[in-house]
């Protein structure tokens, strides 16, 4: 058996059943609360903001790594109309005090909604160490109260506790829109966002224990996986890594070198002056000789970490561009040149895309960003590193790549991949 799988076995059903019991001890209570005034304000708040984020997802293009996949995006269809069948019913069942509407939200969650969320739970965005735990906590909380509403649909606070449960997916979406205005959380902005709508709804829906379950929850799932798995430390710093929503304008792929890290290390070179003029070439020369620790002018695996230690993938991907661009002794100057220096280079070119670009010279545009060596062929690193950092689990990233043997040219791209350059366009 799978090792991973063993850990599973051994780690969610204790805690999950657990955290049910914790559930049901504190909705014994909560059934005897009377609905405050300002639960109705946020509720009608949170009514609000579903407009929103339901027309975003019933009208706007899937993120790729749904669209891109035809069960996925047939488990997107189910997820998002179990959510608004859901929404629609609660709202109902308790403006007008309906069973019927209790019952139709309760089986909706259960039947449609939480099958499709378990689903896509293993490819969630952000950092997944966090927001794994964090999203089955929430899945499991929302299937709680569906079933407490289904055996009991006349019990009007637990409709309320299912209504609020649900809305935490809502607000993270709100939330993440919220941090990507104003510019909060750079590296962490999804997870930061499902952290602030749990901590804004939990004490709604289960008093003052809300949060601090939800802190034990998410630290007991770590530390039990960190113990059963054996991780080393880069893997246990992997499971930290934030998996963004790439965006055009930053970059579509995490850019291996920092310009400004690098600029404090060149400064540092005996032969660096400001008043000289270097070359790009001789820029990476200074660089290159600066982290060839033992001065044999190859860079081993152990100088590559360290100059790929604020490259934010996950520690095999290092170690595979690694061997794909190393010789025997290491990476020489020129592999180094072309293959590393030049990506940062590549992302540092003016973002030129226009509306009065036709669309396939926009989807070019985008290929463009894609191929990361400028060989007019999108390959399998490129792929690999784009598909990662939307969060695809390695299974499914296999399965990609056995489809493109051959990486795609751009005619070829336009044609098979429009999820893609939609996406970005859009």
């Amino acid at each position: 058996m799978n090792t991973r799988i063993r850990a599973n076995l051994l780690v969610y059903p204790p805690l999950l059943l657990g955290t049910l019991i914790i559930f049901f001890l504190i909705a014994r209570q909560q059934q005897l609360i009377v609905l405050a005034p300002s639960q109705y304000l946020i509720g009608g708040l949170l009514i609000c903001f579903n407009l929103f984020v339901l027309a975003y997802h019933w009208f706007e293009n899937a993120h790729p790594k749904y669209s891109m996949n035809k069960r996925r995006v047939i488990v997107l269809g189910i997820h998002l109309l179990g959510g608004s069948i859901e929404l629609i019913c609660s709202i109902l069942g308790i403006m007008l005090h309906s069973p019927g509407f209790a019952l139709a939200a309760a089986l909706s969650a259960l039947l449609l909604h939480l099958p499709a969320a378990v689903y896509m739970i293993p490819e969630v965005s952000g950092a997944k160490g966090i927001m794994v735990p964090a999203y089955i906590f929430v899945v499991l909380l929302n299937g709680f109260f569906a079933v407490s509403v289904l055996m009991d649909p006349s019990r009007l606070p637990w409709l309320v506790c299912l209504f609020f449960s649900l809305n935490i997916y809502v607000l993270c979406r709100v939330f993440y829109v919220v941090f990507r205005i104003v510019g909060l959380f750079p590296y962490a902005r999804y997870t930061a966002a499902i952290l602030f709508s749990c901590f804004m709804l939990l004490p709604i829906i289960l008093g003052t224990a809300g949060n601090i379950l939800l802190v034990f929850f998410i630290l007991i799932n770590l530390f039990a996986f960190q113990k059963l798995l054996h991780h080393s430390p880069q893997q246990t710093n992997d499971m930290y890594l934030e998996h963004q929503r790439t965006e055009l304008i930053n970059g579509v792929i995490p850019v291996i070198l920092d310009k400004n890290r690098v600029q404090q290390i060149i400064h540092q070179h005996p032969e660096y002056s400001s008043n000289k003029s270097f070359t790009d070439m001789q820029l990476a020369r200074l660089f290159f000789d600066l982290m060839d620790i033992d001065q044999n002018s190859y860079l081993s695996s152990a100088e590559w970490l360290v100059i790929a230690q604020d490259w934010k993938v996950e520690s095999p991907l290092k170690e595979e561009l690694f061997s794909l661009i190393a010789r025997e002794e290491g990476i020489d100057f020129m592999s180094f040149y072309q293959k590393v220096w030049l990506m940062g280079s590549h992302f540092n070119k003016p973002f030129s895309i226009t509306t009065q670009m036709s669309i396939k010279d926009q989807a070019n545009f985008v290929f463009q960003q894609l191929d990361i060596y400028n060989q007019g062929i999108i390959g399998e690193l490129e792929f690999k590193l784009l598909l990662t950092e939307w969060g695809l689990c390695a299974d499914e990233i296999k399965k990609f790549l056995q489809t493109i043997p051959s990486g795609l040219n751009f005619e070829q791209f336009y044609a098979s991949c429009p999820a893609i350059w939609k996406y970005y366009l859009s």
